[in-house]
């Protein structure tokens, strides 16, 4: 399987610790009554990665080179879903430069090519019989490093993570609360638990509300797509996804 080139723009990414959000979540949720334990924490968080990876993802920019005879190719690891490919043309000239031959092939020849894609395995139907470079604009998902450290997450993604994480314990601690749902009085002293859970839960239901607010005030501000060359340098060579 080949595999392509990550534009040099996307080759300085910030990172975040998966422990250093793990901190900060503890902070902003407490425990109550040991609830949520440490892995309990942290899967909040990874579960809440894992949702602004739908609901929010990248834009990321992929140069792979198709090679003549070749037809599955493996597309990063971050890569969630398509968002749009174009087949690089000389702009000099308006062709597209088939390198296995030194033929010009006329853009708009009508010519169309199909391709599953299987995770990240890209296959072109049928197989490429010559050379040629796509500018693959993709979906990325949000992944740990083999430093546990999530790339392109920054002070502004990991708001939203520690937002969505907290509502994750904060319904942990309603569901523990429930269990301990008593109230007791003696002279000089009321100990009142019976609405402890319903607290835990107006207060999950409240966090929830601010981030959908902030996931909304996120995407409305995201999404670019990356200049790289105008768009009269592209071709309207079509694909088709089976």
């Amino acid at each position: 399987m080949k595999a392509g080139l990550l534009h040099p723009a996307f080759s300085e990414t910030m990172t975040t610790a998966l422990a250093d959000l793990v901190t900060r979540l503890q902070g902003e949720t407490p425990t109550y009554d040991s609830v949520p334990t440490s892995d309990q924490y942290e899967q909040a968080v990874k579960d809440a990665v894992s949702e602004l990876s739908q609901i929010a993802p990248l834009t990321k920019y992929y140069l792979l080179s198709v090679v003549s005879g070749t037809a599955g190719y493996t597309l990063p690891d971050d890569f969630s879903r398509m968002k749009e490919f174009r087949l690089s043309v000389d702009a000099g000239n308006g062709t597209i430069i088939d390198t296995a031959n030194g033929a010009l092939i006329p853009v708009g020849s009508g010519t169309t090519a199909r391709y599953t894609l299987v995770g990240n395995l890209l296959t072109f139907i049928p197989t490429p019989t010559s050379n040629s470079s796509l500018d693959l604009w993709y979906s990325a998902k949000y992944l740990l490093n083999e430093d546990d450290e999530y790339e392109n997450i920054g002070d502004t993604e990991a708001r939203l993570v520690i937002l969505k994480a907290s509502v994750t314990c904060l319904r942990l601690q309603a569901r523990k609360a429930v269990q301990q749902s008593w109230s007791y009085e003696i002279p000089e002293q009321k100990v009142d638990k019976k609405n402890l859970s319903k607290n835990f839960s107006d207060a999950a239901d409240a966090t929830e509300a601010e981030y959908d607010k902030a996931v909304n005030a996120y995407k409305s501000g995201g999404g670019v797509v990356p200049a790289f060359g105008m768009w009269s340098e592209y071709s309207s060579y079509d694909y088709e996804q089976f």
